[in-house]
């Protein structure tokens, strides 16, 4: 028998999906929900596909185009599907688990090549994160390598304003585990995964320090 399955919160009802209770001998059973077999034994929603999928940050994502290091070569994000593997900078085979558009973005930034390792210019969402080893870094956080916000990477000749044409998509990758997405030898941030990342990701205050710096040094 097909069940219906709701959450409520406050005065609010939500619909997760349908369950169907199969039967499949006396000791064991099979649960379906939103078409989804689970394995044999007792039932949970902990196999099932209800619709949870996670929510991209807005102002963050790549454009669909831009390639990423696959096992068999390089792959446009839009291209990939969810259990595809990806490779991170060191080289490692890492599960896709979730590709998702975010929030149309106003403005983007625009990364151009060869400039931090990276084999093609990167248009990202101005909070999207690469990681920058650098002096500045070590000297104000302790740390030689971070993960900065694009926006603080902005100097009008390594990395520039982009205006996002209409109907234009920004693409976040989810993995199966905390790894970033290789991009020639730049290292991009991927969405994290139950608050996981892959090294120091600096607060606003720390990337307005950074971009002072930053901004100051090429000047000098």
């Amino acid at each position: 028998m097909m069940t219906r399955i709701t959450i409520q919160i406050g005065s609010k009802l939500g619909f997760l999906g349908r369950a169907d209770l199969l039967s499949s001998g006396i000791k064991s059973s099979l649960a379906q929900v939103n078409g989804t077999q689970t394995s044999y034994g007792a039932p949970g929603l902990d196999h099932a596909n209800t619709n949870d999928m996670p929510q991209a940050r807005p102002e963050t994502g790549l454009l669909g185009s831009t390639r990423v290091a696959t096992p068999t070569g390089q792959v446009a994000i839009q291209d990939l599907r969810p259990g595809d593997l990806v490779l991170d900078p060191s080289g490692a085979k890492v599960t896709v688990r979730h590709i998702l558009k975010t929030p149309t973005a106003k403005t983007a930034i625009c990364i151009r090549a060869p400039y931090y390792g990276l084999n093609q210019d990167l248009v990202a969402g101005p909070d999207h994160h690469i990681a920058v080893t650098s002096d500045i870094a070590e000297y104000l956080f302790g740390a030689e390598t971070v993960l900065v916000p694009v926006w603080a990477l902005k100097d009008n000749r390594k990395a520039q304003h982009w205006e996002m044409a209409p109907n234009t998509n920004l693409y976040q990758v989810q993995l199966d585990k905390a790894a970033a997405l290789s991009i020639g030898k730049c290292a991009v941030e991927t969405m994290p995964k139950s608050g996981q990342s892959i090294g120091k990701v600096l607060s606003q205050e720390e990337a307005r320090c950074f971009a002072a710096e930053h901004k100051s040094g090429y000047q000098s």
